[in-house]
């Protein structure tokens, strides 16, 4: 499955330092609630804003077919305020900390704003921009 001297995900968090079971409970399939964005869900509801609004796809950056550790890396360097995650009992509980994690650093404020958002709001926005681009195509040419 994977290429030679390509570690598994397993693998890799091993060499992260995590134990076996906390390793393989990385690789499972990530089912959180993912990282809310450009409204971040403590602001959300001092604001009062909606659940429904706030749990959007516009609003929640949760990419498919991401193990729970590859997300846990993604928020946390693209989260300011994220910095561990809790680990569940059935491997001893505790937390998985980001910066226990060799070479894992914060996005700069610019990156961290790119990679933040969610799929869905990059499309609707990217798709505006293209559609944009179409009507002005359209009206700026020469009759």
């Amino acid at each position: 499955m994977f290429g030679r001297g390509t570690p598994s995900n397993a693998e890799r968090f091993r060499s992260q330092g995590h134990s076996p079971d906390v390793a393989e409970e990385l690789t499972t399939p990530y089912d959180g609630e993912g990282h809310h964005f450009p409204i971040p869900k403590r602001l959300a509801g001092r604001l009062g804003i909606p659940k429904a609004l706030r749990d959007s796809p516009l609003n929640v950056l949760k990419p498919r077919n991401m193990n729970t550790g590859d997300f846990y890396e993604l928020h946390y360097r693209v989260d300011p305020k994220s910095n561990s995650n809790r680990l569940p009992d059935s491997v001893g509980g505790g937390s998985w900390k980001g910066k226990n994690i060799p070479g894992l650093r914060k996005y700069p404020p610019f990156l961290r704003e790119w990679h933040a958002i969610p799929d869905h709001l990059r499309l609707t926005i990217g798709g505006g921009a293209v559609a944009g681009t179409g009507v002005a195509d359209q009206t700026n040419e020469k009759r």
